[in-house]
């Protein structure tokens, strides 16, 4: 695993997947790693990897179970919630455009919850 994933990104992270509406919920490093190891078809050079302090990393490789990233930087919050309301859509879940999603800390409560349902 690149240093930077584990140094800058704060857990819970989500994976956000660039070619679908999808996210995946990483609930900490141990899941992550499962997720690494048995699911990295998952992953997509492309993707980001976005952790609940708002740091986004783009992942630039995946090589035998190790992720590496380009730049982290903040989320771009405006796309992040626009992918997460297309996302909750695709799973059934209305209401969207009343939903009050002022950071990045609200838009995981909105994941943890929808996870747990």
């Amino acid at each position: 695993m690149n240093k930077i994933l584990i140094d800058e990104l704060s857990w819970p992270v989500v994976i956000w997947h660039q070619h679908s509406s999808e996210l995946t919920y990483i609930k900490n490093q141990s899941q992550w790693c499962e997720t690494v190891e048995s699911a990295s078809w998952m992953i997509a050079e492309g993707d980001k990897l976005i952790g609940s302090n708002g740091i986004c990393c783009e992942i630039s490789t995946i090589d035998k179970g190790a992720v590496n990233a380009l730049d982290c930087n903040d989320v771009d919050l405006n796309k992040f919630v626009s992918h997460l309301k297309e996302h909750m859509h695709n799973r059934g879940i209305c209401c969207l455009s009343k939903l009050y999603i002022p950071d990045v800390s609200s838009a995981f409560k909105i994941i943890e919850n929808a996870e747990n349902e």
